[in-house]
């Protein structure tokens, strides 16, 4: 968070992300909370971790380096990681940025941070989005079915055995796929 909000946040394809296999279109309230915050969230493809190493490795990182310390209070455990985040926000570099740290990484950003304006934590209910957008990228077999948390979409041969970004727009309804950032296919995706 000290980094700022960004623009795109990226999710593997665990339930509490998505919300709920039996209503796939009713977004979670992660989904809303990023998309109250104009993010949007990134799923990343089904079975592929490696996708997100630089997560994996800032988690475990997390893990060793200030849970594995015995805390008895919620005030310190936010005390030691705002003092973790400052400790690795200058000195951990990840291959992925060029073996930048985080700090390094944003002071040469053309952008400037983007912070929440409130601080104060969002009803825990969070509302339906009435905008915003959500992406999925999908490697599409043989048998050319789009396959978004157990709902099939059939797509053009073309698409046979490529990977494919689909992105939901929540104003219009509808689910765009992109095969190399052209438009294949567009979907009604109206929500349950």
């Amino acid at each position: 968070m000290r980094l700022g909000i960004p623009t795109i946040q990226q999710f593997d394809n665990e339930l509490v992300f998505f919300g709920s296999r039996l209503h796939p279109r009713g977004l979670s309230q992660v989904l809303r909370l990023c998309l109250m915050h104009d993010v949007e969230p990134m799923f990343i493809p089904p079975a592929e971790p490696w996708r997100n190493g630089v997560v994996e490795k800032f988690n475990d990182h997390w893990q060793q380096k200030l849970l594995s310390q015995p805390m008895t209070t919620l005030d310190e455990l936010k005390k030691r990681s705002i003092e973790f985040d400052a400790r690795h926000n200058s000195r951990w570099r990840y291959r992925k940025n060029g073996d930048l740290t985080p700090n390094q990484v944003l002071a040469r950003s053309s952008h400037s941070a983007r912070m929440p304006a409130e601080l104060t934590p969002p009803p825990l209910q969070l509302p339906r989005p009435t905008r915003g957008r959500y992406h999925f990228i999908r490697f599409v077999r043989s048998d050319q079915e789009l396959d978004i948390f157990g709902q099939k979409f059939r797509l053009p041969p073309e698409t046979a055995h490529e990977y494919v970004q689909a992105t939901a727009d929540i104003a219009s309804q509808q689910l765009e796929v992109r095969l190399d950032g052209r438009i294949v296919e567009t979907f009604d995706y109206r929500r349950g």
